[in-house]
């Protein structure tokens, strides 16, 4: 049976490693979507540059 110092060292360790876990996920979560909207503002760009620079004006 672990002894309470040890358990509260254990359960810190396991928020900071969850915290960080979850941080992480949401980070790369955020950087994938942003690429995939930028990708698909280029490639739609491409399609139609005309469009696309009506929309910069806008």
């Amino acid at each position: 049976m672990a002894s309470s110092s040890d358990m509260v060292i254990i359960s810190g360790f396991c928020t900071i490693f969850l915290t960080f876990y979850l941080q992480f996920c949401d980070i790369s979560l955020f950087l994938r979507n942003f690429f995939r909207t930028a990708q698909r503002k280029i490639r739609h760009s491409c399609q139609n540059p005309v469009q696309y620079l009506f929309s910069l004006q806008l």
